[in-house]
């Protein structure tokens, strides 16, 4: 008969006595903390102890997700204020570098934005983290791109405007 567990009690769980299977060599013990309410609290195991139980275990177990520094965010903001700036600036006769000083989070709103963003996107991207750097890529170009094509239809008005203004005598 096994014993109930007590919350917030260790148990050691020995991989010797599981049905052995090819693979590396792995730690004769991992101790797996147990919460309040008695469930295993394995989100604070390391990724590679969970890495290690996965291979014991054969699955169902896969590492927590690296989490999203706030620097990410803070990119993903200065790409979303450039897509902005592109878009409004010509709308309300002002520079796109006018609209990014107005649009862009200062102080504790900006520290309270990355850091939340942070955690959300840690917290659902779930698969779509292994794919970050492509979708860093592709929103890079975006915003790449609609500046670009933003400051090309400034340049063509202000021409049309210059081309069709009448020549002043000196």
């Amino acid at each position: 008969m096994a014993s109930k567990r007590k919350p917030d009690e260790t148990r050691n769980i020995d991989v010797n006595e599981m049905e052995a299977r090819p693979g590396p060599d792995l730690a004769a013990s991992i101790e797996i903390p147990i919460g309040p309410d008695g469930t295993p609290q394995l989100e604070s195991l390391p990724a590679e102890t969970i890495g290690r139980l996965t291979e014991a275990l054969g699955a169902g177990l896969s590492p927590p997700p690296a989490p999203v520094p706030p620097e990410t965010v803070a990119f993903l903001i200065s790409g979303l204020l450039s897509i902005e700036a592109a878009i409004i600036a010509p709308r309300y006769d002002l520079t796109r570098e006018e609209i990014r000083s107005l649009f862009t989070p200062e102080g504790e709103l900006r520290t309270a934005l990355q850091e939340a963003g942070g955690r959300l996107l840690t917290k659902y991207a779930g698969p779509l983290a292994n794919y970050s750097d492509e979708m860093t890529l592709a929103f890079s170009l975006v915003a790449w791109q609609t500046a670009a094509f933003t400051a090309l239809r400034t340049e063509a008005a202000r021409q049309a405007q210059v081309a069709s203004a009448p020549a002043t005598e000196q």
